[in-house]
């Protein structure tokens, strides 16, 4: 599919979500996430149109 990533939601902004370290992402459009800043997951990417944009976004337990 695409490319796979691990970390934290850092900020939530709109259709926007900045995970770890990378550039923001773009939720397709219609598509809603109601993961919490702080929430760990792991986010597959597609690019599409010249942006990144979530294509799947899991959250996995807390590490403790």
């Amino acid at each position: 599919m695409g490319d796979s990533i691990v970390g934290p939601i850092l900020e939530r902004d709109g259709d926007r979500l900045r995970v770890g370290s990378v550039s923001p992402l773009f939720l397709p459009v219609g598509t809603r996430c109601d993961l919490r800043v702080g929430t760990l997951v792991r986010v597959t990417i597609r690019h599409h149109g010249g942006r990144d944009e979530i294509a799947s976004i899991q959250p996995l337990p807390e590490l403790s």
